[in-house]
């Protein structure tokens, strides 16, 4: 109780170091020592760890882990882990670990969106609630009891501290923080963010546009909206040249206000979504505004232009979309890509970045979505929101985190199906190849390793020949597989730490032998049956060849008979053919002429007729001429005259002609009037044209019309028989 004393072997002495009061009032109980650090246990508050100087390391009680605060004995390992037994349990600590989980056991807070540090105390905005803790050691940053702020509760989603006061933006409005309650500013609507202009002037954004905040004795007030754009304004941030840069439902915005801050003078839409991204991030990034979305990564310099960003991208994953990039006091770039935080430590003494980015939470996306908020402090330490609450990174011990060599190894390989551990190593050096009997196998391969640092690992397993790429089996040490054939298999095994990029890479060997029906002797055997069972196959195929060309001759000859006796019947049935055309021939001929002689004949009656009515008549006029009848004369000529036109136009004896016709031609006018009664008497006559043969302008004088009127005749006719237009008429009326 009284203090830690020193024994060199001779005296005994006081030790002076910050834990002289903790240890007093939280009475110790042990303690532990290495060569890096000092562990001591107390009855009441759990466990405090200073470095061999006596500076306070870090405190470890049941707010941040342990089962109880009572700790009973303690152990420093040499992987760098502390081991704490408590009165109700053991826990192993990793004292190289950068991140811890920031909880309290009796009060749950909801999910952490942003912290803030203000007047020796840490906030916390939650999806609960403001929350707020007295810092009782700056150093390792530990927190006393944690409390709701009075009239906080509701969604909080930013804090800042703007000249000496915390801003709380709530979804019931602004307020500010003083101490354990709020001060309302303005409570008509919900505030996102808020972001400095000048000394004096600050933009909130809210959900229906963008407000002033002035500052005027020692307090912030609300002035009044900016007239010109009423959207709601979750993500902004304003350039060194005053304008504001604002994430938009249209796209990314350049708003300029007037030397007042009353109205917007100029709204440009700069980055407008397009069809295959509809989302960008802004970000602060040492005093320049940092615009990126999956095809598109810019930064705003300080004299408000739009430049690439490759000198910012090349020290994060490339070109890409980032949800937050901010770089703190000491020029360490934090950031998140992929829904991991990561940050790019800054060495100030080589003046440059670390290699490789640092991973802070693991999880992925474990952050409340469009809210990826970090605080870091002006001690080294930073505070990450996340869907669980809060994590604690110290920056300092992020930089030291080193880790020695891994030792992977393959631990056991069992049977799942009979249970059997098939091979178990206690070494890192596989000396050779597991030999297996063949069957089928469902084996596990349990994996392991000996490490000395504490952060994730990743185990990554690929099967030769199987597999080509390695596969992801995450902090799972073990990996199942079936073999279904008999062969020589490598399973490689990589273990990464996700904090440190270290890998450690192993091997195992495994052959499973083949059946017997697969080994040299069987392989033999069937050479020997192959060979037998091919000389029988020849055998066999010769006696069937043998019968197949005894059957074939035989078939050869019927067929030649069989083609000879039909070629005599075919060239018997071409002469019956022949004369039977020859015969069809000279009917036709026959027939033609009759048709000719036909036509010829009734040409010439028609002809003699009208010769002897003629003769009747020039005999009448001779009389009238011959009685001096001058005016009977003239009258009877003027008769015959007329009796001669109408005669060029008279038709002949039709019914006549076509029973001459229907002689010749087989009766084909009283066929064509049973298949089409429809048609008239001068669709019937150019049939009947047509049916001899005769073309349309020979066809045109013999009826009286045009060769159009003809045409147009033809072509309705066509339609009465239902023939298509382009159907021959001759060759229709042929076929009846």
């Amino acid at each position: 109780m009284g203090g830690l004393y020193v024994y060199d072997g001779n005296s005994v002495s006081p030790y002076n170091s910050g834990v002289d009061k903790f240890i007093k009032e939280n009475q110790l109980y042990c303690f532990a020592i290495n060569d890096r650090y000092v562990a001591f246990g107390t009855v009441l508050n759990g466990v405090i760890v200073t470095d061999l100087n006596g500076k306070i390391v870090s405190h470890y009680n049941v707010k941040n882990g342990l089962c109880n605060n009572t700790v009973l004995s303690l152990l420093l390992a040499d992987d760098g882990s502390l081991w704490v037994g408590m009165d109700q349990g053991i826990a192993r600590i990793a004292l190289s670990s950068a991140i811890q989980h920031l909880r309290d056991d009796v009060l749950s807070y909801g999910s952490g969106y942003c912290a803030a540090i203000s007047n020796g105390r840490m906030y916390f905005g939650t999806n609960q609630g403001l929350y707020s803790a007295a810092i009782t050691d700056t150093t390792t940053l530990q927190l006393g009891n944690l409390r709701l702020v009075e009239g906080s509760q509701g969604q909080v989603w930013n804090l800042r501290v703007e000249n000496g006061v915390l801003l709380c933006c709530h979804n019931r409005g602004l307020f500010a923080v003083h101490s354990e309650r709020l001060v309302p500013l303005a409570t008509n609507e919900g505030y996102w963010d808020i972001r400095r202009r000048d000394r004096s002037t600050a933009y909130a954004g809210t959900y229906s546009g963008i407000r002033v905040l002035n500052f005027q004795n020692g307090s912030w007030r609300v002035a009044g909206k900016i007239e010109g754009y009423d959207e709601t304004t979750l993500h902004f941030e304003t350039d060194e040249v005053g304008a504001l840069w604002v994430l938009s439902e249209r796209g990314v915005m350049r708003l300029i206000a007037d030397s007042k801050a009353e109205k917007f003078v100029s709204t440009e839409l700069v980055f407008p979504y397009n069809e295959r991204h509809d989302w960008y991030s802004l970000s602060m990034v040492d005093g320049q505004v940092f615009i990126s979305n999956a095809d598109t990564c810019v930064l705003v310099d300080r004299n408000g232009f739009v430049m690439s960003a490759t000198s910012l991208t090349s020290l994060l994953d490339g070109s890409r979309f980032y949800e937050m990039v901010c770089q703190d006091a000491e020029k360490n770039i934090w950031y998140i890509a992929d829904g991991i935080k990561k940050v790019r430590l800054y060495d100030p003494q080589s003046h440059s970045f670390e290699n490789v980015p640092r991973r802070i939470v693991d999880k992925k996306n474990d952050y409340a979505d469009g809210f990826p908020n970090l605080y870091v402090t002006n001690n080294g330490k930073a505070v990450s929101g996340s869907i669980a609450g809060f994590y604690l990174v110290d920056i300092d011990k992020l930089k030291h985190l080193v880790s020695t060599d891994n030792t992977l190894l393959v631990r056991r390989v069992r049977d799942l199906s009979s249970g059997e551990v098939i091979y178990g190593e206690s070494y890192p050096k596989i000396e050779e190849a597991i030999r297996l009997p063949f069957q089928k196998y469902n084996l596990r391969f349990e994996l392991g390793g000996v490490v000395n640092f504490s952060s994730k690992h990743i185990y990554l397993t690929r099967m030769l020949p199987v597999e080509k790429e390695f596969t992801p089996c995450g902090d799972v040490s073990q990996r199942d597989f079936r073999f279904d054939k008999e062969g020589k298999y490598t399973l490689q095994i990589k273990l990464l730490s996700e904090q440190t990029g270290q890998m450690s890479e192993a091997s195992l060997q495994l052959e499973i032998l083949p059946p017997w029906y697969h080994t040299a002797w069987a392989k033999f055997l069937y050479v020997v049956l192959a060979l037998l069972l091919i000389g029988l196959m020849v055998y066999v195929a010769h006696i069937f060849a043998l019968r197949y060309k005894k059957k074939l001759t035989q078939k050869q000859n019927e067929e030649l008979q069989r083609l000879e006796q039909m070629h005599e019947r075919e060239a018997k049935e071409q002469e019956m053919r022949i004369l039977q055309l020859e015969h069809e021939k000279a009917m036709f001929e026959l027939k033609n002429k009759g048709e000719k002689l036909n036509g010829l004949m009734l040409n010439q009656i028609s002809r003699n007729e009208l010769i002897d009515s003629v003769r009747t008549d020039l005999r009448r006029v001779q009389d009238d001429l011959m009685s001096k009848d001058i005016t009977g004369a003239k009258q009877k000529i003027v008769a015959l005259m007329q009796k001669l036109i109408s005669q060029e136009n008279a038709e002949i004896d039709w019914e006549r002609f076509e029973d001459n016709f229907d002689e010749v031609n087989n009766g084909f006018m009283k066929k064509l009037e049973e298949m089409y009664p429809e048609l008239n008497k001068n669709e019937r006559r150019l049939c009947v044209y047509i049916r001899m043969g005769l073309y349309t302008k020979e066809i045109a004088p013999l009826m009286g019309m045009t060769t159009r009127g003809v045409e147009m005749m033809r072509y309705r006719m066509r339609l009465k028989l239902q023939l298509e237009p382009q159907a021959n008429l001759k060759d229709f009326f042929d076929t009846i």
